[in-house]
């Protein structure tokens, strides 16, 4: 899996942001030993282990999500289509081409 710190740009999570609301892709990062996750989708948001929004503060606090995407080791990365099928990514670069152009990290 992606079990190491990447370095994210703001401009790389606006990147798979934008991709994930044009394409409707759910895109959930999963942190090793951390109780709560990314959830990118209309909106960057945290959620918990129950899929419940949670307060980003709560979850990750002053970080900005580019901050606790580099900060914090990925255990995984589920992408959602449209159509409820779901694929695992394996690392950051991944995701980063798939929401299109070079990965970068």
């Amino acid at each position: 899996m992606g079990k190491y710190h990447a370095m994210v740009s703001f401009a790389q999570i606006q990147r798979i942001l934008t991709w994930a609301r044009s394409t409707k892709h759910k895109v959930t990062i999963e942190f090793e030993n951390y109780p709560y996750k990314v959830l990118i989708y209309k909106y960057i948001r945290a959620i918990d282990n129950q899929g419940q929004i949670v307060e980003w503060h709560r979850a990750f606090g002053p970080q900005p999500p580019h901050k606790v995407l580099t900060s914090m080791k990925i255990k995984k990365i589920m992408v959602q289509s449209p159509s409820k099928e779901t694929k695992e990514l394996k690392n950051l670069n991944q995701l980063l081409e798939k929401a299109g152009g070079p990965a970068g990290i």
